[in-house]
C-alpha cells in the first residue's frame, strides 16, 4: 500500500492525470453544450428517456475510442520513470521485483476506475445543467439510473482490462514512448476493422467496443469479457517473467 502511494504521488503531476480527468468530463461537457445551444436536434429523445439517451450519446463515442484512451493512459504512467530516468534507480530500492511491477499497475487501473466514474458524474451533472437551461428536457422528472451506470461501468472496465495489461507490458518493455502507444493505436485500427469477423472475440483490443454495442443485453459476463479477466492474468505473468528475466532493466 506504501509503495503504492508512493507512486500515485509520483504519477501526480503529470499527464496521465489530466489524461484520466479530461477523458471523463469530456464527452459529456461537449453533448452538454449541443443539447443547450441545438436544442431541437435532442428534444424528443431527452423529454423521453433522458439519462438512457444522454448516455448512449457519450458512451457511443467513448466506446469507439476506449482501448485508445486505455493505450495512452497505460503508456503515460509507466512514461514517469523512461523521461525522469529513474527505472534503475527503483531497482535498487530495497523492494521486491513484484512490488516495483504491480504496484505502478494498481495505479493504472485506479486512474481508469476513477476516469469511469467521473464520466458517470459527469453524466449526472452535465445532464442537470442541460435541464436547468433547456426546461423542456425531462432530466428533472426521471431518476437517475445510478445501478445501470454502475453496470456498465463495471464491464467497460472488465473489457478493457486485458488491454491495460498488453500495454503495460509493452510500455514497460520498449523505452521509447511512440513505440508503445503507436503498437496500442495500431492494434486499436486492426480491432475496428475485424469486428465484423465471428474470430474477433479473441482480439482483446475489440473488448470495450463488443461490449457496448454487442453484449450489454447478455445477463452477467459475457464471453469475451471471460477472456479479458484470463488474457489479464495471461499477459501480466508473461511480462512481469519478460521484466524480471532481462539483463537491462531500465
Amino acid at each position: 500500500m506504501i509503495n503504492t502511494k508512493a507512486e500515485f504521488l509520483k504519477s501526480r503531476h503529470t499527464l496521465a492525470y489530466r489524461a484520466a480527468f479530461i477523458a471523463g468530463i469530456v464527452l459529456p461537457v461537449l453533448h452538454m453544450l449541443g443539447y443547450i445551444l441545438k436544442p431541437e436536434h435532442f428534444l424528443q429523445d431527452l423529454s423521453t428517456r433522458p439519462w438512457e439517451m444522454h448516455a448512449t450519446y457519450c458512451w457511443k463515442f467513448g466506446a469507439a475510442f476506449f482501448p485508445m484512451y486505455v493505450t495512452i493512459l497505460t503508456s503515460l504512467v509507466v512514461q514517469t520513470e523512461f523521461r525522469n530516468n529513474t527505472w534503475k534507480m527503483v531497482y535498487t530500492q530495497p523492494r521486491s521485483y513484484i512490488d516495483i511491477y504491480f504496484s505502478k499497475f494498481v495505479v493504472i487501473q485506479l486512474l481508469l476506475l476513477g476516469s469511469i466514474l467521473l464520466f458517470n458524474v459527469s453524466l449526472i451533472v452535465t445532464g442537470s445543467i442541460a435541464n436547468i437551461f433547456r426546461p423542456e428536457f425531462a432530466f428533472f422528472k426521471q431518476p437517475v439510473p445510478v445501478g445501470d451506470m454502475l453496470m456498465v461501468t463495471a464491464r467497460m472496465y472488465i473489457a478493457s482490462l486485458c488491454i491495460t495489461a498488453i500495454q503495460y507490458w509493452f510500455s514497460l518493455r520498449f523505452r521509447n514512448f511512440i513505440t508503445s502507444l503507436g503498437i496500442g493505436i495500431g492494434l486499436t485500427i486492426v480491432a475496428l476493422i475485424l469486428l465484423p469477423w465471428d474470430g474477433v472475440v479473441y482480439f482483446p483490443y475489440a473488448y470495450p467496443i463488443l461490449t457496448y454495442f454487442k453484449a450489454l443485453k447478455v445477463n452477467g459476463i459475457a464471453t469475451h469479457e471471460w477472456y479479458s479477466l484470463i488474457g489479464t492474468a495471461a499477459a501480466l505473468l508473461l511480462g512481469f517473467w519478460n521484466i524480471v528475466t532481462r539483463k537491462e532493466r531500465g
